[in-house]
């Protein structure tokens, strides 16, 4: 009886833990235009999220399979790639670094002013140009 009770508990621990750990984020599916979001953005697996002129006041984190597209918007910190099928940035002004270090196969950053790094590996390619870029271009094939 105690096996079950201890599994119940732990696995109440694990979900509580899982929603938790995005609580404090914005999870953003669609489209969202000239607003301010002052925390980090998620974009889930599989989903698509459109900025438009959107100002990010902090880190934003594409899932496996998601898409990410932003135009006139400013991130004040990083835009991550964790396996995202997606990520294209164009005329946008990002304060941190852009990173696809897992495969991102369609990684597109154009008319930009980046203040960090724009970073690929694992096989993630970096297409578009006339950037402004502070930091370094940093991509191993």
């Amino acid at each position: 009886m105690q096996t079950w009770i201890q599994r119940g508990l732990l696995c109440g621990m694990v979900i509580f833990t899982t929603n938790f750990a995005w609580a404090d984020d914005h999870v953003c599916r669609g489209h969202l235009g000239k607003v301010s979001i002052d925390e980090n953005i998620k974009v889930p697996s599989g989903v698509t999220c459109s900025l438009t002129g959107t100002q990010v006041s902090g880190n934003i984190e594409v899932f496996k399979g998601a898409t990410l597209i932003i135009n006139k918007g400013r991130v004040d910190g990083n835009i991550i790639s964790k396996q995202a099928k997606t990520i294209k940035v164009t005329s946008s002004q990002v304060d941190g670094n852009i990173e696809a270090k897992t495969y991102t196969p369609d990684f597109i950053v154009s008319n930009s002013h980046v203040d960090g790094n724009i970073v690929c590996e694992n096989g993630s390619r970096l297409k578009g140009g006339k950037n402004h870029v502070e930091g370094n271009i940093e991509c191993r094939r």
